[in-house]
């Protein structure tokens, strides 16, 4: 029982960690997409602006 519960608990650290690990990735990778996304939305918003 002991054994059942610190193996659920290492696996669920472990895929915390793990998706923790991939969503900082993703963040990464998006923010320069993020970044580009938000200059095309300024450009768009000041053209329909004026």
């Amino acid at each position: 029982m002991v054994l059942n519960i610190s193996l659920r608990s290492f696996f669920s650290r472990f895929w915390v960690f793990f998706t923790d690990a991939w969503q900082f990735r993703q963040l990464r990778g998006g923010i320069r997409d993020a970044q580009h996304n938000a200059a095309q939305l300024a450009a768009l918003t000041h053209v329909n602006g004026s």
